[in-house]
């Protein structure tokens, strides 16, 4: 799978559109809710890139550096995963905490305000930051075509090198 420069920018650009939702969302509006949900679910649907941009990076690498790390890089996202997953959970109850949130009883504005902060803000923020590694992220057609071309032409240059060495067996064995 080539993930071309179209897919990046279309994922870039529903990930700043499923940020502002986080931002617009009103936390007494139940149906406005409901509905921005399921926006956000249809714009998180390029999250399928990202496993897309990964396999594009092993077969870099392995036309790189003449390594294929799928386990490795696989288990690392896969660990990356569990891990924020972990982390989000802890991470919630220490800032509800943090702004003064008392189970079973009537929340204060300032901790009203603390947990749409929390609920609406901060996955923007989150949302903002996982987006900043894409500007690094070239591996786009143009440059997969090239690679390939590159690869052709080595391979073409090992099949030469091996069939002129035929030949010049060939041509030693037929001289006895």
């Amino acid at each position: 799978m080539i993930v071309n420069a179209r897919d990046k920018h279309s994922y870039l650009i529903k990930k700043i559109l499923s940020a502002r939702y986080f931002i617009l969302v009103p936390a007494n509006n139940a149906v406005f809710l409901v509905g921005v949900s399921m926006i956000i679910g249809f714009t998180s649907s390029g999250a399928n890139v990202c496993t897309g941009m990964l396999s594009d990076c092993i077969e870099y690498g392995d036309w790189k550096y003449g390594i294929r790390e799928e386990g490795l890089t696989y288990s690392f996202m896969s660990f990356g995963v569990k891990l924020a997953s972990a982390l989000t959970g802890s991470i919630g109850v220490l800032l509800l905490a943090a702004v003064g949130y008392v189970a079973g009883a009537d929340q204060t504005e300032a901790t009203k305000m603390g947990i749409n902060a929390i609920v609406n803000l901060l996955p923007a923020l989150c949302v903002v930051v996982c987006t900043i590694p894409l500007f690094w992220y070239h591996l786009d057609k143009k440059k997969w075509i090239r690679f390939e071309l590159i690869w052709m032409r080595e391979m073409r240059q090992r099949t030469d090198k091996r069939i002129s060495a035929s030949v010049i067996r060939m041509d030693l064995y037929h001289s006895f």
